[in-house]
């Protein structure tokens, strides 16, 4: 079990096992507790990585490595500036 299972999902061990995955999909039916659960976490979560927060983590990453990847010429053309 991954430290990560039942935190936002479930995970399968072998993801190409039909059976775990039946059996998962019967223990969600079966346990209205975990569903609730697992859907409010993952709510929450997936609200940590909307496309605007994205953009601006990005974006200052962006700033922070292209100046620093830049040719030395560029550097100085764009000090200058």
């Amino acid at each position: 079990m991954s430290k990560f299972d039942e935190q936002n999902g479930l995970i399968l061990s072998d993801p190409t096992s039909s059976v775990e995955l039946a059996e998962m999909l019967c223990r969600l039916d079966r346990d209205q507790d975990l569903r609730k659960r697992l859907g409010e976490n993952a709510a929450e979560t997936a609200q940590k990585y909307i496309w605007d927060r994205n953009g601006r983590e990005l974006s200052m990453i962006f700033c922070d490595i292209v100046p620093r990847k830049a040719p030395a010429d560029t550097q100085t053309q764009t000090q200058e500036s």
